[in-house]
């Protein structure tokens, strides 16, 4: 019955497939060749009176 209506279901479906596998392995090389990432210059508050440092520094 699918047949009649789209008798190339099989050929849109092929290429469909073709169309994501082909955007899935483009997302996947650009992730893997990406560079390592260096988070050493970020320093995250340890104490309140650095919270509050930080604070009066983004209010001014």
């Amino acid at each position: 019955m699918l047949c009649t209506i789209c008798p190339n279901f099989l050929i849109v479906k092929v290429s469909a497939s073709g169309v994501v596998l082909t955007f899935a392995l483009g997302l996947l090389g650009v992730y893997l060749t990406l560079p390592d990432s260096d988070y050493s210059f970020r320093k995250f508050p340890r104490t309140l009176e650095d919270l509050h440092i930080l604070r009066t520094l983004w209010v001014s």
